[in-house]
């Protein structure tokens, strides 16, 4: 496990994944664990976000790429949008 500049603890392989489901509620995981985003669909798709390190409730607008996305995440904002993705950490 290594820490990031910022002190956020990150890992460049995956050990656990689960389907991300955010078309309820906004998705988190339990204590607050940071995670990676993996897009399982064909295309890039656009998310509301918050990374580690942002304020509760600070979000941005990015492009999850088709594979591993590199942005060590802590929340994902709820959508309407179907998307085939996945958490790991």
């Amino acid at each position: 496990m290594n820490q990031t500049r910022s002190g956020e603890f990150a890992s460049v392989q995956i050990a656990k994944m689960g389907i991300l489901d955010a078309s309820v509620s906004n998705f988190k995981m339990p204590n607050g664990v940071a995670f990676n985003i993996k897009n399982e669909a064909t295309a890039p798709v656009k998310m509301s976000v918050r990374l580690a390190g942002m304020p509760e409730g600070a979000f941005i607008t990015t492009t999850m790429e088709v594979g591993w996305n590199p942005e060590i995440v802590v929340e994902v904002q709820a959508t309407s949008v179907a998307h085939d993705l996945k958490w790991g950490y």
